[in-house]
């Protein structure tokens, strides 16, 4: 039987393995699905991604898929149909279209951890979606290059051309370069000529000259990108937003903040800071939460949600029932 793309959230089937926070059954989480203090800062790029994409229904989905298409023939609930793989390999394409933080979650999805001797040094295993927490610390520390791929890797935004750059320059004589032509993606890289004047003009000159160049010619549809929320303390942020999104999926802020219904949570230090005692801040950074998911996901179903944005219990509910 075929096995179609995720359903959108109101109709979001739970799995029955390696469930997520809003699957689990009413009462404290445990600490590997809110507490990210012990998260070393060298992980916290690739802990946030994992996490983060642990809540889509989607990449859960990808995940079941791409076991059964590697299961032995034979074997119970083994292998897809032809449709079934192109839809596969359709949905696996949407997931690395945002790059190779694609795979943080990816890498490895398919595939059953191995048994280890002692000491050995694990490959990719098909570990998602456990929490990041309970995986072995050396492939924790694999994931992790893979969240710093820009920093390990140095990226050259300007050189000079090649040969083979040639055509690209005539090209770009008839038509304006950096404007995408009809039917065609976006243009990410652009060749030109330039004609420079060494003899006459300073290093800051020329500098001030290829500013006014660059201004004037960025592609609208690549804008300036922002450097806000590439720093480590706003993905730890987001961290703690994602951890009060499941938290407030099994309590009420009420439970939380007057009844004191998870007193564990006031021992750590993400939630040391005074703001946690004001309850609208919970429900705003569970907003973001979903905001935050959103944007790292834009490939997602239209409309899917967090797997913990759905409430065991409505908001204003202050006992749980029985």
């Amino acid at each position: 039987m075929a096995v179609g793309p995720a359903t959108p959230p109101e109709n979001q089937t739970r799995l029955t393995t390696n469930p997520s926070a809003a699957d689990l059954p009413p009462g404290p989480l445990p600490k590997t699905e809110w507490n990210f203090d012990p998260v070393p800062a060298a992980e916290i790029i690739a802990c946030c991604w994992w996490e983060y994409a642990r809540e889509s229904a989607f990449i859960r989905d990808v995940h079941r898929r791409c076991s059964a298409c590697s299961q032995p023939p034979g074997a119970p609930g083994n292998g897809l149909s032809c449709e079934a793989e192109l839809r596969l390999h359709q949905d696996l394409q949407k997931a690395q279209s945002i790059g190779s933080a694609a795979d943080i979650f990816l890498r490895g999805l398919s595939s059953a951890p191995p048994p280890l001797a002692a000491g050995e040094i694990p490959a990719m295993t098909g570990s998602f979606p456990q929490p990041w927490q309970t995986l072995a610390a050396a492939e924790r520390q694999q994931r992790s290059h893979f969240g710093l791929e820009g920093k390990r890797i140095p990226f050259v935004p300007f050189q000079r051309g090649r040969v083979g750059d040639a055509k690209c320059i005539s090209d770009g004589t008839k038509t304006p370069a950096a404007k995408a032509e009809p039917g065609r993606e976006p243009v990410r890289r652009e060749a030109t000529a330039l004609l420079i004047d060494w003899s006459d003009v300073t290093n800051d000159e020329l500098v001030n000259c290829f500013r006014r160049w660059v201004k004037a010619n960025r592609p609208p549809q690549h804008p300036v990108p922002s450097q806000k929320g590439h720093k480590l303390v706003d993905w730890r942020t987001n961290l703690t937003r994602l951890a009060v999104l499941r938290l407030l999926a099994r309590f009420t802020a009420r439970q939380l903040l007057v009844e004191n219904a998870f007193p564990e949570i006031w021992q750590t230090q993400q939630f040391a800071g005074r703001k946690w005692d004001d309850v609208t801040k919970w429900y705003n950074a569970r907003r973001e939460a979903r905001s935050v998911f959103q944007k790292l996901f834009p490939f997602l179903p239209p409309g899917e949600l967090p797997l913990a944005w759905q409430r065991h219990y409505p908001a204003n509910t202050t006992v749980f029932p029985g």
